[in-house]
C-alpha cells in the first residue's frame, strides 16, 4: 500500500525532468537541470616584494587536500631569486623558475628518488602542478598563494610559511 501512495509523487518528479534538445544539424544539447556555479576569488594585481625570498605550504593541489600527518613532512614550496625547491612529503624536488609581476613558470624540475607508496599521487600532482603553472597571485581573503594555469584555473593552494630565524 505505500509504494502505491508515493507513485503520484514518482509521476509528479518524472514530469519535472528535462530532456536533451536535438537540434536540426542533429548535435545533441543536453539542458542542464540545476544551475552551474562559478566561483571567483579575489586576488591582488601584483605579488609582494618578498615574493622572491618566500616559503609555502601546500594546503590543496588539484582540488586535493595536501597530505598532512605527523609521520609525514608537510609538501612545501621554497623561492630564492629565480631558484625553487621544495618537498613533496617523499621527495626533494628543485629547479629554477622565471617570473614578470603575476606571470610565473617553473622549468627543469628535478626530483630526488626515493619512492613512496602512499605519497605517489601528492607527488605527481605536485609536479604536473608546477609544469602547468603560469600565474601566481595572492588570495585577498586569506594572503594564501594561488598557482595558476593559462586560463587562469587554480591548479594549487598555498599557505604562507613563516620566515626563517637567522
Amino acid at each position: 500500500m505505500r509504494l502505491i501512495h508515493g507513485l503520484p509523487l514518482i509521476v509528479a518528479l518524472a514530469g519535472c525532468s528535462q530532456t536533451p534538445v536535438t537540434p536540426a544539424g542533429g548535435a545533441r544539447t543536453i539542458v542542464p537541470t540545476v544551475p552551474t556555479v562559478t566561483s571567483q576569488v579575489e586576488v591582488f594585481n601584483h605579488l609582494p616584494k618578498d615574493f622572491d625570498r618566500s616559503a609555502w605550504l601546500f594546503a590543496q593541489l588539484e582540488t586535493v587536500p595536501a597530505i598532512r600527518s605527523a609521520k609525514v613532512a608537510p609538501a612545501r614550496l621554497e623561492l630564492n631569486d629565480g631558484q625553487m625547491s621544495g618537498y613533496t612529503g617523499c621527495n626533494g624536488v628543485f629547479g629554477s623558475y622565471q617570473r614578470e609581476n603575476t606571470r610565473i613558470q617553473f622549468t627543469g624540475a628535478g626530483i630526488s628518488r626515493r619512492f613512496c607508496t602512499e605519497l605517489a599521487d601528492q607527488e605527481k600532482r605536485m609536479l604536473d602542478v608546477l609544469s602547468r603553472t603560469r600565474f601566481g597571485m595572492i588570495a585577498k581573503a586569506n594572503g594564501y598563494l594561488l598557482l595558476l594555469d593559462e586560463n587562469k584555473a587554480i591548479l594549487a593552494e598555498l599557505l604562507p610559511m613563516p620566515p626563517k630565524d637567522n
